[in-house]
């Protein structure tokens, strides 16, 4: 089935597969079933569609034995990977100036991730979400993306046991979570959200980092300025159809003449870049019902029925159908599947 689902510059693909290189491990096998060039490792991102950010982590964690592997190449991962953006960070003056710059500037080297501040009555929250990806980066990508701004930020304060006050993630939650509690420092973490999350009391936001640097961060911020100005904006045409797309279907099948109309263009050319795509519209649609009937069934708590009906079925036999040509496995065997294999 073709997808037009948007690729995405990920910078946990390129981490994964360079943490397997430096534990021993043959990648040769997961590059060739991604399709991934030799040497990517050495790279800070990668281009590659959303799908390899799910599934090639998921294949590292297998191949190594390691259920929190997200985890781990968080904490292995060199000082400085990240580059700009993580300088950026560690040279502000407190912990709210590092999150205000994080997510002023994600946006130049991830353009179909989101990252925002919402702050609440008693806290700021980063969150984290990818429009359209009920999963966001995959497990083992949520946790290394969270664990690794929690590491910086440790390392800027010169406090190795700050905690944020709660974490959330997207994908469902590993048999054990025991792992996550031991190393976000708290146990307010909540799973099958939908995005990630991570919360920062409003007194820790003044907390001053001992990495401050104004003379760096005036530098930083003016080669962000540039990167800014001579940013060409990217085309997010299928990221807001594929957010269309999952809202409509909890009033049914979805329709292309409403989805045109959601995105202000005509049924024709929606139908010319489907076809541009080599895809259809019924193709898409089919490609969002699998990933949420996925996430919803590895987050164990809703029936068949449920997710049928969350999903536009109004039968239940046609939802069964369709699970088992996407998976090739019912939906009880594959929530089984998923509660042996443990994340």
């Amino acid at each position: 089935m073709s997808s037009a689902r948007p690729s995405i510059r990920s910078q946990v693909v390129p981490a994964v597969v360079a943490y397997l290189h430096a534990h021993g491990a043959d990648a040769t096998a997961l590059l060739r079933r991604f399709q991934l060039p030799e040497g990517m490792e050495r790279l800070r991102d990668l281009e590659v569609p959303i799908a390899v950010v799910h599934e090639l982590p998921l294949a590292a964690a297998e191949l190594l034995g390691d259920p929190f592997l997200g985890l781990h190449v968080a904490d292995w991962l060199p000082r400085g990977t990240y580059g700009l953006m993580e300088f950026l960070m560690r040279s502000a003056r407190d912990v709210r100036e590092a999150a205000v710059r994080l997510t002023r500037y994600h946006g130049l080297f991830n353009d179909v991730a989101v990252l925002a501040l919402e702050e609440r009555r008693h806290e700021m929250v980063l969150v984290h979400r990818i429009p359209g990806e009920p999963g966001c980066a995959g497990r083992h990508g949520n946790e290394l993306v969270l664990a690794m701004m929690v590491r910086v930020l440790r390392e800027s304060l010169e406090r190795p046991a700050w905690s944020p006050s709660r974490a959330a993630f997207a994908h469902a939650a590993p048999p054990d979570p025991a792992p996550l509690v031991r190393w976000f420092g708290t146990e307010r973490i909540d799973f099958a959200l939908g995005h990630n999350e991570l919360a920062v009391t409003l007194d820790d936001l003044a907390l001053p980092l001992q990495s401050a640097d104004s003379a760096l961060q005036a530098v930083l911020d003016e080669q962000a300025r540039q990167l800014v100005a001579s940013r060409t904006e990217g085309d997010a045409f299928w990221t807001r159809l594929r957010e269309h797309l999952r809202t409509a279907l909890r009033d049914g099948s979805p329709r292309l003449e409403a989805a045109a109309e959601a995105l202000g263009t005509s049924p024709r050319t929606l139908q010319r870049r489907l076809e541009e795509k080599a895809t259809s519209f019924q193709d898409l649609v089919d490609d969002i019902r699998r990933d949420l009937a996925c996430m919803y069934l590895e987050g164990g708590t809703l029936s068949p029925l449920e997710v049928a009906f969350l999903l536009g079925y109004s039968d239940r036999r046609a939802f069964l159908r369709a699970f088992k040509r996407w998976t090739g496995r019912t939906p009880g065997e594959f929530r089984d599947r998923s509660r042996s294999q443990g994340g």
